[in-house]
């Protein structure tokens, strides 16, 4: 299933971050440059909407992890697979099906 979001010019990081679990705040926290903040934020809301659209826990249920190079996974859970990405005012989630993005 592919999720994909087009953000609005109109909102701030700060909006998006209020939204978002803990655990994403502090990733989404990491980043220095606004614009990045708000792709990232946008990214987990895509994939709490992905993990509530298909009946599962949503993001603030569940802990995070990140792989060496930073790719997050769900510890425990390898049968909930997503990868994501961002480019100018889009975000982009695809989940469930085989792995996909290279292993970390």
């Amino acid at each position: 299933m592919l999720y994909l979001c087009k953000m609005s010019p109109e909102i701030t990081s700060d909006r998006l971050r209020a939204l978002l679990p803990p655990q994403a705040t502090q990733r989404v926290a990491g980043y220095k440059i606004e614009a990045d903040m708000l792709r990232s934020a946008a990214v987990w809301l895509l994939l709490d909407y992905a993990l509530r659209d298909n009946k599962l826990e949503p993001l603030s249920q569940r802990e995070i992890a990140c792989g060496e190079r930073g790719k997050p996974f769900f510890p425990g859970e390898s049968n909930i697979q997503f990868s994501v990405s961002h480019s100018g005012m889009m975000a982009a989630l695809r989940h469930r099906g085989p792995p996909i993005g290279r292993r970390y």
